[in-house]
């Protein structure tokens, strides 16, 4: 029943302003071929709205009002069908992109190279301590050159960015 809803509520907006446009067009030519009409009774003075003319233009304003009102009320609903159905392709999405990236289906799509056990890997040496550098366009902007890396840091901050040498 709620299978594709956002596609049933679009089709109902459609549906529903197509019956209230004949709705409208129905109503108001009724008002136009009823006649005289008199405004609360009073027809002691006749004005050019008194009357026929009273009547189409009455009717002419219910044509305009009503489908105006019936397009802005399937516009909302329309709206709202759409909503629906972009909402529900995002939630699709999403657990699309969650299944792909659930471990299981990453272990098993992505083959393990693993090194033969008897290769002897090293661990990296230590790096020793160089020699500072000095850096005199560094230094001219207030900039310090790490003494460990030898990257250019902010003279502001007391450890380097890089590798987390004190350099002050």
């Amino acid at each position: 029943m709620f299978k594709n809803i956002g596609k049933k509520i679009k089709t109902l907006a459609v549906v529903m302003f197509a019956i209230e446009l004949v709705g409208v067009i129905v109503f108001g030519l009724a008002v136009m071929l009823s006649g005289d009409i008199s405004f609360a009774g009073y027809n002691a003075v006749r004005s050019p709205l008194a009357g026929r003319g009273a009547a189409i233009l009455l009717g002419l304003l219910i044509w305009c009002v009503g489908f105006l009102a019936s397009w802005i009320g399937s516009f909302f609903l329309y709206g709202f069908g759409e909503l629906i159905d972009k909402t529900s392709e995002t939630a699709q999405n999403t657990r699309r992109i969650a299944d792909l990236l659930s471990v299981e289906n990453f272990r098993n799509a992505m083959p393990v190279n693993r090194r033969p056990a008897e290769e002897n890997i090293r661990p990296a040496e230590p790096v020793q301590n160089p020699a500072p550098v000095q850096d005199t366009a560094a230094s001219a902007y207030g900039n310090i050159v790490c003494p460990s890396c030898g990257t250019v840091n902010d003279g502001s901050f007391g450890f380097c960015a890089n590798c987390g040498c004190k350099i002050k």
